[in-house]
């Protein structure tokens, strides 16, 4: 009997005991940071268009963990995935849009492959948006659809945004 009671108090024990230690906390994991670049900000050379920002948030743990995306505001509040390649061949350009992380800092790159130039966002201000999702690799898997629609990332992942 006493055995009994013993396996029954250590099986209530267990039950009870719940491991949170494989859940990712949405709460602290996810953030974005939102700046504004303004056309004199871009550093222009042959076919290239380079712009470097600060982001303090972009930390060791995230680079080497996490994931760390960045989204251009085309309007409305439609935040678009800025790592992309838009080509024309019937009007012979090619843009590269590309981002370059390091501790601290994000580098947007905009390379032209053409006669047209640099595209004509640079001559303009606009808002870019930085997300970084926080974890183990295994636990970040967004799909391809999740990461080009930020709305549904925002939403998965409930991310917290500050202004630079």
């Amino acid at each position: 009997m006493k055995n009994i009671i013993v396996v029954i108090f250590l099986v209530l024990i267990f039950v009870g005991c719940k491991d949170n230690s494989s859940s990712l906390d949405n709460t602290n994991t996810a953030k974005s940071v939102t700046f504004t670049v303004y056309n004199t900000n871009w550093e222009l050379s042959s076919g290239m268009a380079v712009y470097q920002k600060f982001v303090p948030e972009i930390t060791k743990r995230i680079l080497d963990n996490g994931i760390v995306l960045v989204y251009i505001n085309t309007g409305d509040n439609v935040w678009t995935i800025w790592d992309k390649t838009v080509t024309d061949l019937s009007e012979g350009y090619s843009f590269v849009f590309s981002t370059y992380l390091s501790l601290t800092r994000v580098n947007l790159v905009i390379m032209a492959d053409g006669t047209e130039g640099l595209p004509k966002l640079i001559e303009s201000t606009q808002k870019f948006k930085v997300v970084m999702l926080d974890g183990y690799p295994t636990m970040l898997k967004p799909t391809k659809e999740e990461f080009s629609d930020y709305k549904k990332l925002e939403k998965l992942y409930n991310i917290e945004n500050k202004d630079l």
